[in-house]
């Protein structure tokens, strides 16, 4: 039977060129993607010189993805004019769409405008709800409240940061309850909400490009750490940890990677250190050269729930170390992928550190696990085929065999 799905993007970045490194390419079975994507582009040419001449404003990949566009960068970047943009874009084009062929369920991504976006569709249109929670849900108000990188912070409970927590619950508590299904990241992820843990939920992992990852066997002695917000992925942490021991491992080198809009915060940390690199963003290709050329990735995370760098270092044969917040030891096994860490506890991680870089056969066999699981449990197949399922569920009502086990609710 073939089903259509109407899928509700944030962005604000454009489709892939090749479009294979499209998560909803890969979805399995008789099924039709139609997505809503905006993007950071101000005017069509600059879509058109990658994507080609037909693409704006609708971009149709195959019969089966088809992406509906907006130009988001018309507007001040998060500004309540741009975000209310978004939203009467969404749902303005998804009504229009339903108008077309029939919609048999909308997922929303996350329980910002996207997620609110897609609720309201799925009521208009009369079809399924899926919500995609991409975040540790007691923690999504602190994107907001610190802006990812301040460091700052203070463990101080101002009325910002309390009114931030409560507008998030209610939100989140909101479209879970109105929802049909759940897409979350990792088993508990509703641990802090013992009401909505009722609502069925499939587990399905960050989509990765898992075949364009690869693998080298190098390692030239460095630790990377790549991404932002800085402060949330725990930029801070690791320099305290490494300066702890750095005079230990004179020709190991820290590399962090990515937009750094407070970098003298940053470099005073760092202080007279010649073994910490502060390293500008790069392509996808470039990145995934410096992963398959480190020796250990670092996740220092202060909030995190399923972040495909760690399955894209497993993949390039990296012993990860990663701290205990969110779904990452639900994707780190301690021991046997990597080693986790207490969240903020420099002097732990300075000692799994040392642990690492004093031991070859132990980065090793780490890494050639990881690299076992990732290729084998989260390569784009078996992402496709899980939505699939996802989606089968969430429209024809099937159970899956996970779910008949009485005490069962989360499928993965």
């Amino acid at each position: 039977m073939s089903l259509k799905l109407l899928y509700v993007c944030p962005g604000l970045v454009p489709p892939p060129q090749d479009p294979s490194n499209a998560e909803m390419y890969h979805v399995g079975g008789d099924i039709t993607v139609d997505v809503l994507l905006p993007t950071w582009e101000e005017k069509p040419d600059s879509l058109r010189g990658s994507l080609g001449e037909n693409c704006f404003p609708t971009y149709k990949v195959n019969e089966k993805l088809t992406y509906h566009l907006f130009l988001a960068g018309r507007y001040k970047l998060l500004s309540f004019r741009q975000k209310a943009a978004i939203f009467w874009f969404q749902v303005g084009q998804g009504l229009r769409i339903g108008r077309e062929k029939r919609i048999d369920c909308v997922m929303g991504y996350s329980t910002g405008v996207a997620g609110v976006a897609a609720w309201v569709l799925s009521v208009l249109l009369r079809t399924k709800f899926v919500l995609r929670l991409p975040n540790v849900p007691e923690n999504a108000y602190r994107f907001n409240a610190f802006g990812g990188n301040a460091f700052h912070y203070s463990a101080r409970v101002d009325v910002k940061t309390r009114l931030a927590r409560v507008v998030a619950d209610l939100l989140l508590r909101f479209l879970v309850l109105r929802c049909d299904r759940l897409h979350l990241m990792y088993p508990n992820q509703l641990q802090k909400y013992p009401t909505l843990q009722k609502i069925p939920a499939s587990v399905i992992h960050s989509f990765t490009a898992m075949s364009r990852i690869p693998y080298s066997g190098k390692s030239e002695g460095s630790v990377l750490l790549m991404g932002a917000p800085w402060f949330l992925k725990g930029a801070d942490i690791l320099i305290r940890a490494f300066r702890k021991i750095e005079t230990e491992f004179p020709a190991t080198k820290i590399r962090l990677m990515g937009y750094i809009p407070d970098e003298h915060l940053l470099r005073e940390m760092i202080g007279d250190s010649k073994q910490i690199e502060l390293l500008k963003p790069q392509a996808k290709l470039q990145t995934f050269q410096a992963m398959t050329d480190c020796s250990i990735y670092a996740l220092c995370s202060r909030t995190d729930a399923a972040p495909r760098v760690v399955l894209e270092a497993m993949a390039a044969g990296k012993p990860v170390i990663g701290s205990r917040v969110g779904g990452v030891p639900y994707y780190i096994r301690d021991g046997e992928t990597g080693l986790i860490f207490e969240s903020e506890n420099v002097d732990e991680l300075a000692e799994k550190l040392r642990l690492l870089l004093n031991s070859p056969e132990l980065r090793a066999r780490l890494g050639q696990n990881g690299q076992r699981i990732a290729r084998a449990q989260y390569n784009e197949a078996e992402w496709g085929r899980k939505v699939k399922e996802l989606i089968e569920l969430t429209v024809l009502g099937r159970i899956s065999e996970a779910e008949k086990e009485p005490s069962a609710r989360v499928t993965s």
